[in-house]
């Protein structure tokens, strides 16, 4: 209230100044800012939450609006930037505590506030330019390696693109021609276009040409992945405002915005609590988790870098009990459990990240500031192409691959630059062409598991520390694959879920040995079978089962006019699978049988029914399938079918069997 009385004052007076002026001194008063709003007045946040705060209008309309201060008056609790206004709640904020933040223009004479309240929820788009989802999920390749020079196999269908173009770096204009030529180019190819950014030319804070991004989207005609490497220990001026500029210039570009634009920034990703961090101090990481769901990021890319300084998972000072048995373990354990703990809050139906993607960064290895200090060596090569297919088996999207030093070259020491690497160690040779294609060959090892995306499960995200043994499956359809990594002290198995025809555990993998397991599932269903026989249909309708007027002579199921048969025992099924009904049928009148099944839960409560056909029946017995998907509810606890003849003709089905889809 005192806020608009005052407002009110002001302009009176303004007002009343104006009456005895002259007609140019009215002109100059006019053109003042008299009143200004914000786009928030008030907002809820929890600790380490954020929301950018603008002049969303200012009164008179013609006025000039020469600048605006931001102050905060409890800092403690929400910090404000003082030219942006992108307001920083602290991740030590209490919740219940608040803060005021003013807008301030024309030298203090005109404020405008918002109320800034600490609370347990979450504005999950402060800025309103959250991800929109998506049905289709592509898989890409961003390819940095400097040096790479392999060529792509004929017969290779991924892109995989080394993307070398950074406009606006190395003194080259972003507006220069030779980025239009190329973007051009790989429109016309049909390929992705990718554009990467760094601290040059980042918005609002690179050092060279800032406006980078927004002279591009002025030039081209699309661009499909947007890849901001804001690396923050390197980053200095650049902060969080260059993430959330660069979502605003990508869907509100004044000329070509890219709503659909895939974008991720290096090491943004959702996660709270990183129990894959080298040292236990630097597992809370909520501030950066709240701020990757309001920053309108759509893809998570966290770093799974196999660090020399993994091997502090194996010390009991650090860790206590919850250790690796070993150095090589620990540094497979590290990063395949960081894209876990991703993948899961990916996962999670409560969290709005409905069709994202997970696409991390990858290398074959990191080696700290001084490797001296950890006692450890780079992880083996089949390690490397292990961590591939493990995230590709859990779930990835992709990869960002980086490899762009001569590891012959690396030297460290004190005394007379000692090569840290011993003589024999493979990694002192291995060149970007070959770490690109162990990545290729691990990713397309599976590249027939996941043909038909439909039919898709991925059996395993947890991870395993103290026994250095991982295993990664999926399945699709009726195939399932499964990667077992043993760099344990001993032999071992593993357990697998509750799948039929899945054994309850594998076969023993030996130490130091990674090995893929295929196994065939003849039959989907959790009770392990479907006997159309007659004893478990109940008829009705004059529906029965003649002894000898199926195929061959054999028993069938015969339905006239309005006959049905309804299946009395409960089908148990996984949530998601896609089903086959397969039947031999004919028809006196050569029309179609309607097919229902119905979805029940857990305690046999009708969750929903589908309708199918077996169409195109002639006066011969003849084969007819139906394919279904049981619905992803986690409800669905089991499916009835029901057969029913609406023609005036008879129908004979025989051979009747329901199984997982082939």
């Amino acid at each position: 209230m005192m806020n608009k009385i005052f407002y009110q004052i002001a302009i009176a007076a303004l007002i009343s100044a104006a009456t005895f002026t002259s007609c140019k001194e009215k002109d100059e008063v006019s053109a003042r800012v008299t009143q200004i709003t914000l786009n928030r007045t008030e907002v809820s946040l929890p600790p380490g939450g954020m929301v950018q705060l603008e002049i969303a209008e200012t009164l008179p309309a013609k006025a000039t609006l020469t600048s605006v201060a931001w102050s905060s008056s409890n800092p403690s609790v929400a910090s404000v930037d003082q030219t942006t206004g992108l307001v920083t709640v602290s991740a030590n904020a209490t919740v219940g505590a608040r803060a005021i933040i003013t807008a301030t223009v024309d030298d203090g004479d005109v404020n405008a506030f918002c109320t800034v309240n600490v609370g347990e929820g979450l504005e999950t788009d402060p800025l309103n330019l959250n991800y929109q989802p998506r049905s289709e999920k592509p898989t890409f390749f961003l390819d940095f390696m400097q040096n790479a020079t392999s060529q792509r196999p004929a017969n290779d269908p991924y892109e995989w693109r080394t993307y070398l173009y950074e406009p606006g770096i190395s003194g080259l204009a972003p507006e220069a021609p030779m980025w239009r030529q190329f973007w051009d180019a790989e429109i016309a190819a049909g390929r992705l276009c990718a554009i990467k950014l760094r601290h040059s030319n980042a918005p609002l804070n690179g050092f060279e040409y800032p406006d980078t991004w927004e002279v591009v989207l002025s030039t081209v005609q699309k661009m499909d992945v947007v890849y901001g490497d804001f690396e923050m220990d390197h980053l200095g001026a650049i902060d969080q405002s260059t993430v959330m500029e660069l979502v605003r210039i990508t869907k509100q570009h004044p000329t070509n915005p890219q709503p659909n634009a895939w974008m991720l920034v290096y090491e943004f990703y959702p996660c709270a609590f990183n129990s894959a961090n080298i040292w236990p101090s630097g597992q809370n990481r909520a501030g950066a988790d709240n701020f990757y769901r309001q920053s309108g990021l759509n893809v998570a890319s966290p770093t799974l870098y196999p660090y020399v300084a993994a091997c502090v998972h194996t010390w009991a000072s650090q860790w206590g009990e919850n250790i690796s048995p070993n150095n090589r373990a620990a540094m497979l354990w590290m990063p395949l459990h960081k894209f876990s703990l991703v993948k899961k809050e990916l996962e999670d139906p409560t969290k709005p990240y409905e069709n994202h993607l997970i696409v991390p960064h990858v290398t074959a290895c990191i080696f700290n500031n001084n490797p001296r200090d950890y006692g450890n060596v780079p992880p083996e090569r089949s390690d490397l192409i292990a961590l591939i297919q493990h995230i590709r088996l859990r779930g990835a999207n992709g990869f960002v691959t980086y490899m762009d030093w001569n590891f012959d070259s690396w030297k460290l020491g004190s005394s007379g630059g000692t090569p840290f690497i011993a003589a024999d160690s493979w990694i002192r040779n291995y060149s970007n062409d070959e770490y690109r294609n162990d990545v290729r060959y691990g990713w397309t090892t599976f590249d027939d598991d996941f043909a038909d995306g439909d039919a898709i499960s991925i059996l395993n995200l947890e991870n395993d520390k103290t026994s250095g043994v991982e295993w990664s499956g999926v399945r699709n359809k009726n195939h399932i694959r499964v990667l077992i990594s043993n760099l344990g002290a001993g032999a071992a198995r593993v357990s697998f879920p509750d799948v039929y025809d899945l054994p309850a555990q594998s076969e023993m993998v030996a130490a130091g040995e990674h090995q893929l397991f295929s196994y065939t599932i003849a039959n989907m269903l959790k009770d392990g079978g479907f006997d159309s026989g007659s004893a478990h249909w109940t008829t009705e309708y004059d529906a029965s089962f003649p002894a000898d007027e199926g195929v061959g002579g054999s028993p069938c199921l015969k339905l006239p006019q309005y006959g049905y048969a309804l299946y009395k025992l409960p089908v148990k099924m996984e949530p998601g699978a896609w089903m086959t009904l397969s039947a031999d049928v004919k028809s006196e009148a050569g029309e179609n049988l309607q097919v229902y099944l119905r979805y029940y839960g857990r305690d046999d409560a009708l969750l929903g029914t589908v309708t199918a056909q077996f169409d195109g029946i002639s006066g011969n017995f003849g084969a007819r399938s139906v394919e279904f998907q049981v619905p992803t509810n986690r409800e669905v606890a089991f499916v009835v079918p029901i057969l029913y003849n609406p023609s005036n003709g008879v129908f004979w089905v025989d051979n009747l069997t329901l199984k997982f889809k082939e």
